[in-house]
């Protein structure tokens, strides 16, 4: 007498063995990606790492700082650089029109405002730290 043995049909064969290398193929993907991940996230940690600001090594840091001001009568937003610009060939800003634009910004005013004797208005200035 012959044993009978169980044999899966030739379609549910196929089926399971296509299902399997799908399997195999997504497991490949998503690999690959963890993989292309890490080595892009290791490349720009190194590059941001190296890449500096270099600068001469003067022992001065340039330091951007406010203060309120009370305007006095005469005072204009044009004319405030001259009084708080001093130093000018190391500042950032060097132009009186520059500065008093700074200051309308500062300070949410329009170009044909001009503040009034006795109000505060907040001005930059550049102070060296060393």
């Amino acid at each position: 007498m012959r044993k009978q043995v169980n044999r899966i049909p030739y379609e549910v064969r196929a089926r399971r063995n296509r299902m399997r290398r799908i399997r195999q193929l997504r497991r490949r993907l998503t690999a690959g990606a963890a993989l292309l991940s890490a080595v892009l996230f290791v490349l720009v940690f190194i590059m941001t790492g190296t890449m500096s600001d270099a600068r001469e090594e003067t022992g001065e840091v340039l330091c951007k700082c406010y203060r309120s001001v009370v305007i006095l009568p005469g005072d204009r937003v044009d004319t405030l650089g001259r009084t708080y610009l001093t130093d000018r060939e190391r500042l950032p800003i060097t132009d009186d029109a520059a500065y008093a634009a700074e200051i309308r910004s500062i300070n949410h005013l329009t170009d044909a405002e001009e503040p009034l004797a006795g109000d505060c208005l907040i001005i930059p200035y550049y102070d060296i730290v060393s």
